[in-house]
């Protein structure tokens, strides 16, 4: 690649907290992508569908449009200036190590604060940040004509997004990890959509079809057989730019980012539970279980409690075949140091026990929380007692998600209720 000779600008600005920031912590800047962010409530499809527009124009314009966005989303130190003229026939990698390299050399001589505020604050700005950024990269993925993504804008998001992602400074790193993982959840919606198509597509030919219509045939057929094309086109570029994130950042020393990929796991999880039950995925939720935080440990237990979940729709094998792998783990996170990661795990192992995939002997630890000193263990150990324990579930749950829906009510029904198993 062509190296420009051509610095980042590094504006000499205020040093003082917020500097970055408009009154009432929403982010500085004039680009359509900032002000987006700064509205109450942006139209974001609207907003995508504009930068679509712009992209086809000048591609990198825009893309150094959505680059300047994360910097400044991220609070970097310096003013930096980021225009086609980087970025355009250039690695990601040298353009992103040049970046870094310029606001080292700046931070070193001037001191720089690095704070997240986007995260931290409390200003309306900010939560307007944390709501509508997020977003914005679903739209911008998900709302893309499919040819558009196949013919160079995906790979550009994917290769800028992933080369910011490995930057030195955390709060770059973060702000490209939610943009990438995001992207990955446009995917997905994406690839539903077009499923959705060819669905209606193989309706609509049965009834051309039946109505001898066959040049109306060979149309319908046509643009289904281009959307399922799309479709796997799409999926893999899903699964590879989701892999790729994971094997990076599920591991980063910054909790938060940790984080943040197993929450986007679990949204990923929501739309295609069979792909995500795939060993390539699960291992992931294997070493997240044993995490020093515990806010990523209760990140990854809700994962595993959507996966373990009954769906016609997964066959049950490869349910049955991340039991087996991880039960252990599960059940010797039921007495976490963190009450609430015990009280997740207790959740699946309930869903374990739904499968009847939970030996006689592994009910006891499980029971003998209900006697535990924190609240949220006791509840889930009432629950799962009355579920698997005794002869019927003497308790009522106040909504229709059942025994996890935070509370429990005895049923009244009179009588008592005996264990139809062993209980120590």
């Amino acid at each position: 690649a062509r190296q420009s000779g051509r610095a980042f600008a590094l504006e000499d600005v205020d040093r003082r907290p917020g500097r970055a920031r408009q009154p009432g912590g929403g982010p500085s800047g004039s680009s359509p992508l900032i002000r987006s962010l700064r509205a109450k409530q942006p139209d974001l499809r609207r907003v995508a569908g504009a930068w679509h527009e712009r992209f086809e124009r000048d591609p990198p314009a825009a893309l150094a449009e959505a680059m300047s966005l994360m910097l400044v989303v991220a609070d970097a130190p310096s003013h930096v200036e980021v225009g086609r003229e980087e970025i355009q026939d250039r690695e990601p990698a040298d353009v992103v190590q040049q970046l870094v390299a310029a606001l080292a050399l700046e931070a070193s001589e001037k001191g720089a604060d690095f704070t997240q505020h986007w995260l931290v604050s409390r200003e309306r700005g900010a939560q307007r940040v944390r709501e509508s950024y997020p977003a914005l990269w679903r739209e911008l993925t998900q709302t893309a004509p499919h040819r558009m993504l196949l013919d160079g804008l995906l790979q550009m998001l994917r290769d800028w997004t992933l080369a910011l992602s490995e930057c030195q400074f955390r709060s770059l790193r973060h702000v490209a990890t939610v943009a990438a993982l995001n992207i990955v959840d446009g995917l997905g919606s994406a690839c539903q959509a077009l499923q959705e198509l060819c669905d209606t597509a193989d309706v609509q030919i049965r009834d051309a079809e039946a109505q001898g219509a066959n040049d109306r045939r060979s149309t319908l057929v046509a643009e289904r057989d281009e959307a399922a094309r799309a479709v796997s086109s799409l999926s893999a570029a899903r699964d590879a730019l989701g892999v790729a994130l994971l094997s990076r950042r599920a591991k980063d020393v910054d909790p938060e980012i940790r984080r943040s990929c197993f929450e986007a796991m679990r949204r990923w999880a929501g739309v295609d539970a069979a792909t995500f039950l795939e060993q390539q995925w699960t291992r992931y939720l294997h070493f997240g279980m044993g995490d020093r935080d515990p806010k990523v440990r209760s990140a990854v237990f809700a994962v595993l409690h959507d996966l373990l979940r009954d769906d016609p729709n997964v066959p049950a094998q490869i349910v049955a075949a991340l039991i087996e792998h991880s039960k252990p783990k599960i059940l010797a996170r039921c007495h976490d140091v963190d009450p609430a990661v015990g009280a997740a795990a207790v959740r699946c192992v309930s869903s374990i026990a739904a499968r009847e995939m939970l030996a006689e002997s592994e009910y006891d630890p499980v029971i003998d929380l209900v006697w535990d000193s924190d609240a949220q263990r006791r509840v889930e150990a009432a629950a799962f007692i009355s579920r698997f324990v005794l002869t019927e579930d003497i308790l009522d749950y106040p909504t229709k998600n059942g025994p996890h829906s935070g509370g429990l009510m005895p049923t009244g029904a009179g009588g008592g209720a005996v264990a139809r198993r062993r209980v120590t």
